[in-house]
């Protein structure tokens, strides 16, 4: 390398190692690639394998000595970045030039295909990529539109279009010319039927007003180059003083179907041809004669049957309009704006069920659902794509306010308007145009789930700058889970909105992402472009991504650049956002502002004096300024984070990290102001450092320009407890080398676990990330740990965790999770206190936060219980159950018994002690008792087996010795209380033992059996009823044997002597 170039000695300048040419017979492709590493010039590296990316010619000949390597030695991560024209040198003519007014605009992965990549676009895939030229029609050099102003002569006039074309003779052209109306307070150019050449006769003075011409151009013998498109409008007729008609009989209406020949016009009048279908919707002129001279008379053509619905559904919220095909959504759009003859609702809903192609072009293009900026217009309803895709969307007129597929939607009442579970494919071209819609109005309107796939470019018209979005050009509400993917092009731009007035924190753009590129393309304009927003007004953005490359196409001379990752200007806040996009700003000669994250932090309110937060973010891709002013004064400001802080009032910069390349250059003058910094680039010099603060937030990306700091280029703030990576460690500078970017105490204050995680990515060193989800572990008490596993890092997606076990805590687990013996920790509860939930090592692989307290088992105790069975006996018993565990009286113990009913348990009221009394034949039945054991304030429960009673109805005493009397009966003798004879009137018989039937009835027959039984009686003799003989006569020295007795008598002695005189009595 040299300070000059010499071909002869083999010195080279610097930009000169970077020309291809230079290196004559080197093997480039296989062997060598240029590449450009961090900090350091283009040059030469060795291929470590064969180039990934080839190019081919515009003849479709492969031009080998291009090629870009994936792998090359000595560098560990190869970026390969497609080449731009400037990467061919001084053989890009040669190879790809086709002519004068066809440009090079990307590449296209066959020859003459179309369009896959642009410029620069970083190549991540691994297989090998081709690719071929792809082209695109210039702007013609000039169009001037030729109006006519003169006074009435019965003549026809020309007015016309004249466009000059590097192509020349092989440009083909075509036309269509409009004139203006209002209608229905909208101003449109409504299309002449049949007036499709360069020019367009105008003669009487109801031809005066304001016309445009649109044209397409493409070039002859090649369709690949496609087609450029544009008009010329505000192209005035005041045709002075005729003899025209009092009036021209405007305003007539059609129904679609019918000829002009349905169409009545007055007096003197005709149409020229009135055999014209008109089958069109819409306004239109049509050539009517009055009195030999010709004029436009216009006729609004409408649906037939009022425009009434025809399809299934009501349009209401529970009852919505269902759309099946491109008929019945022109006929909804209609109805929500009251055109064509439909009824306005503006609050009517729909749903798909189908997906819709529009078929739009030029000449059919779309009319915005609530197109009309007033409070009568806005659309209200509920707009349900039900997850399908209206494709085929087409809308072209630069003088257009917000255009997409709705134009605006507001509140009406409690209708909001909402738009969720969309796709849109197709084009827009508007001075302010967005996919989805416009302007969301109301601070409650919700765009939700949404994707634009339409390509939406703003163009100059007499309204402002121009402006494109990919979901909305102006946000007033919500945002929520949107994605663009289209291309987007004008000097306002934003992936997502390119404005944000949202100052709710609940609301405003959310979940986000960018995957189009974002384009500047107008050099008479200030640009601000942005991965989300293109000026975030008070807004706020969480949670979004930008994918997209944002870049710019021109170099003004006097307007400045305002480009961010997110955010080309901002006021708002944001958080937890990512930029993967790499930003590629130049060749401007004025002023750039450009950061990974936001181009120009405003910390002014447009609502008041309130601290500005931009937090949580990261940038992962290139952030780099070109410019090409050698005037010193131009200034150049390009930031990781933040390109420019301006004005003094509360803004914060916190946990953030820049991991791009930040670049700050001039071609023209190396020593300008070109001041790139890690996290911000310049803080203005208005700002004081205490309004302005930088905390925990590192940077690993390398700085190119004049002036560079790690954190901030140049300028002051409170800078605290920020990183930045170099080749040593220096604490006192927060330099941290490779190493100790892996070391958690290399950051002082920050917040790992909920905030910060260490992670190494593939490829990438270990170093702090920043967390969205993560497990927190919460110890036996409930008190949060320092222990946590990032669930989801930022920028890099949702990890798979195993979680913790005991092992995991090391010599801290007996302190935070040892309970008491007899106590085991089991696994991991969702609430203090409660149940398991997961086991130790159980791979967690949803993406929320989540909260984890240990659950502990206690060790089966011994347990003993006791029925009872026996015979009802009117007395109290106990069951029981006896717990019997290691924890001994340092537990709290508590019971719950319970009977089974049918096939349940039933709880017992009151029956909370280790015993339960029983007495009667009804608490019979099977029981168990729920024990718990607590200890530290958790709780756990167990159950008994069965416990048994069986407590059977007593049987009475049967009656004993009892006695009777021969000849008595039954009803003779008492029986105890309860007992009855079967038969009282019996007798009891003879002498002896006897058993007589007799049944128990107790006053208790629930507990108490009624019995019948036998009874035993001892019958005994009776005395019997008899005279004793009297008056008997003996003789002394007789014996009893010679006294005669009565019958039934008998003397006991009959032998005994009678030895006394006198009366004497004998058994």
């Amino acid at each position: 390398m040299a300070s000059e170039t010499n071909l002869e000695t083999g010195a080279l300048s610097q930009n000169d190692f970077a020309d291809v040419s230079k290196f004559s017979n080197w093997n480039f492709g296989d062997k060598w690639a240029m590449y450009q590493e961090g900090n350091g010039f283009m040059r030469p590296y060795l291929a470590k394998t064969w180039a990934a990316v080839k190019y081919y010619d515009k003849t479709g000949e492969e031009v080998t000595s291009y090629a870009q390597a994936k792998a090359l030695w000595g560098v560990d991560d190869v970026i390969v970045r497609l080449h731009n024209s400037a990467s061919f040198a001084s053989q890009y003519d040669t190879l790809f030039a086709v002519g004068s007014g066809v440009t090079q605009d990307g590449w296209a992965t066959e020859f003459k295909g179309n369009k896959a990549y642009s410029f620069n676009t970083a190549y991540t895939g691994t297989e090998t990529l081709s690719l071929y030229p792809h082209y695109a029609v210039d702007a013609p050099t000039s169009a001037t539109g030729t109006g006519y102003t003169e006074q009435y002569d019965s003549a026809s006039h020309n007015i016309s279009v004249s466009i000059e074309h590097d192509l020349g003779a092989d440009a083909i052209y075509s036309y269509q010319w409009y004139k203006q109306r209002t209608v229905n307070l909208i101003t449109r150019y409504v299309p002449i039927a049949g007036a499709t050449s360069s020019t367009f006769g105008v003669k009487t003075q109801a031809d005066s007003g304001t016309y445009k011409v649109t044209y397409k151009i493409k070039c002859n013998g090649h369709d690949e180059y496609g087609v450029y498109e544009s008009e010329v409008k505000n192209i005035s007729v005041a045709i002075t003083d005729g003899n025209d008609p009092a009036s021209i009989p405007n305003g007539k209406t059609a129904t679609a179907g019918q000829t002009l020949n349905s169409v009545s016009l007055p007096d003197d009048w005709a149409w020229a041809d009135p055999t014209t279908e008109v089958n069109e919707l819409g306004i239109y002129w049509y050539a009517a004669t009055y009195d030999g001279n010709v004029y436009y008379v216009d006729v609004t053509v409408n649906r037939a049957n009022g425009g009434a619905w025809t399809g299934a559904g009501s349009g209401t919220q529970d009852d919505p309009y269902i759309i099946t095909n491109k008929a019945e959504m022109e006929l909804f759009r209609d109805i929500a704006n009251g055109q064509n003859g439909a009824t306005k609702n503006r609050n009517a809903c729909a749903k798909l069920t189908a997906d819709i192609d529009l078929e739009g072009d030029y000449n059919h293009q779309w009319m915005p659902i609530g197109y009309g900026n007033s409070n009568s217009e806005r659309y209200c309803g509920i707009f349900d794509g039900n997850g399908h895709t209206i494709s085929g969307l087409y809308f072209y007129d630069m003088d257009s306010y917000n255009a997409g597929l709705f134009g605006y939607i507001d509140q009406n009442g409690s209708d909001v308007g909402t738009i969720k579970d969309l796709t849109v494919e197709g084009s827009i071209t508007a001075c302010y145009g967005a996919g989805i819609v416009g302007q969301i109005y109301s601070i409650d309107c919700i765009v939700k789930n949404c994707v634009n796939k339409a390509t939406v470019t703003g163009k100059s018209g007499n309204l402002g700058d121009p402006t494109a979005a990919g979901i909305t050009r102006e946000n007033s509400g919500t945002i929520i889970n949107c994605i663009n993917e289209g291309a987007l092009y004008g000097t306002r731009v934003g992936g997502i909105a390119c404005f944000n007035y949202t100052d709710d924190s609940s609301k405003g753009i959310i979940d986000c992402v960018n995957n189009g590129t974002v384009t500047g393309i107008d050099a008479n304009h200030h640009n601000y472009l942005g991965g989300i927003v293109a000026a975030g007004n008070d807004g706020y953005i969480t949670g979004c991504v930008n994918n997209g490359i944002i870049s710019t196409s021109y170099a003004p001379t006097s307007y400045v650049f305002f480009v961010g990752g997110i955010s080309g200007q901002n006021m708002g806040t944001i958080t937890y956002c990512v930029n993967n996009g790499d930003i590629s700003v130049g060749m401007g000669n004025f002023n750039a502002y450009v950061g990974g994250i936001v181009g120009m932090q405003n910390s002014q309110s447009a609502v008041g004096t309130v601290s500005r937060v931009i937090a949580d973010c990261v940038n992962n891709g290139d952030v780099t300024f070109r410019g090409a002013s050698a005037s010193f004064d131009r200034k150049y400001r390009v930031g990781g984070i933040v390109g420019n802080v301006t004005y003094d009032y509360s803004c914060t910069i916190n946990n953030c990290y820049n991991a791009g390349q930040v670049v700050a250059y001039s071609t023209a003058y190396e020593n300008g102001h070109q001041i790139a910094g890690g996290i911000i680039g310049y803080v203005d010099a208005e700002v004081q450092s205490t309004n302005l603060t930088v905390e925990n937030c590192y940077n690993i990306g390398g700085l190119t320009g004049s002036d560079t700091g790690e954190i901030i280029g140049s300028g002051s703030a409170t800078i605290t407890n920020c990183r930045y990576l170099a080749a040593e460690t220096n604490a006192e500078t927060g330099a941290l080398a490779q190493a100790d970017f892996a070391i958690v105490n290399s950051f002082t204050d920050w917040s790992f676990g909920d905030v910060w995680s260490m992670y190494q990515e593939e490829n990438e060193f270990t170093r702090p990330y920043l967390v969205i989800e993560y497990v927190m572990y919460y110890d036996k008490a409930g008190e949060a740990t320092t222990y946590t596993q990032a669930k989801e890092l930022l920028g890099v997606g949702v990890l798979d965790v195993a979680l913790y076990n005991s092992v995991s805590f090391g010599d801290d687990y007996n302190a935070l999770y040892n309970v008491a013996t007899g106590v085991t920790h089991a696994g991991w509860a969702t609430e203090f206190g409660g149940e398991k939930v997961y086991d130790f090592g159980y791979e967690h692989t949803a993406t929320e936060t989540l909260l984890l307290y240990p659950a502990y088992t206690i060790e089966a105790p011994e347990v003993e219980t006791q029925g009872y069975s026996a015979m009802y006996d009117g007395g109290l018993h106990e069951i029981s159950v006896i717990v019997t565990h290691e924890l001994g009286s340092s537990a709290a113990y508590t019971y719950q018994w319970y009977k089974l009913n049918g096939d349940e348990y039933e709880e017992i009221a009151g029956a909370t002690s280790a015993t339960y009394s029983v007495m009667y034949v009804a608490d019979s039945g099977t029981y168990k008792a729920a024990y718990s054991i607590a200890i530290g304030g958790y709780e756990y429960e167990y159950e008994t087996e069965a416990v048994i009673v069986a407590i059977t109805k007593a049987d009475p005493v049967v009656p004993t010795d009892l006695t009777a009397t021969y000849g008595q009966t039954l009803a003779d003798i008492a029986l105890p209380e309860g007992w009855v004879w079967a038969d009282n009137t019996q007798s009891v018989g003879n002498v002896g033992m006897k058993a007589f039937s007799a049944t128990y009835t107790p006053e208790d027959t629930v507990n108490c059996n009624i019995v019948t039984t036998d009874v035993v009686i001892t019958v005994n003799k009776a005395d019997p009823t008899y005279e004793t003989p009297a008056n008997l006569k003996a003789t002394v020295g007789d014996t009893l044997a010679a006294v005669t007795l009565p019958d039934s008598w008998t003397w006991v002695d009959d032998s005994q002597e009678l030895n006394k005189i006198g009366p004497c009595s004998y058994a």
